[in-house]
């Protein structure tokens, strides 16, 4: 049973990278989860619609905020880029 459920994430995934990639995006992680597979990318994918970030993921002390959607079973992740206020200037 747990083979089955392997395989069939492991197909999944790779429709889903076969397809990013011919949409120009770049890979960068894939992890089999426990309810979907997650696909890490370097940026956000180009003709797929994007979200608000919708989790943060701590590294160390650090939190780094990031944009996440479903794609054809899978969940995609990429780090959110900071907005900078128009109405805030940016002081050193």
């Amino acid at each position: 049973m747990q083979s089955s459920c392997i395989k069939k994430g492991l197909i999944r995934t790779l429709s889903a990278v076969q397809s990013l990639e011919s949409l120009g995006a770049q890979v960068c992680s894939v992890a089999l989860g426990n309810f979907h597979p997650v696909i890490g990318l370097a940026s956000a994918p180009k003709d797929i619609p994007e979200l608000e970030p919708i989790t943060i993921k701590t590294q160390g002390h650090i939190a780094a905020p990031i944009q996440a959607i479903f794609y054809k079973g899978c969940l995609l992740t990429w780090a959110a880029q900071p907005t900078i206020s128009p109405e805030v200037p940016y002081e050193q």
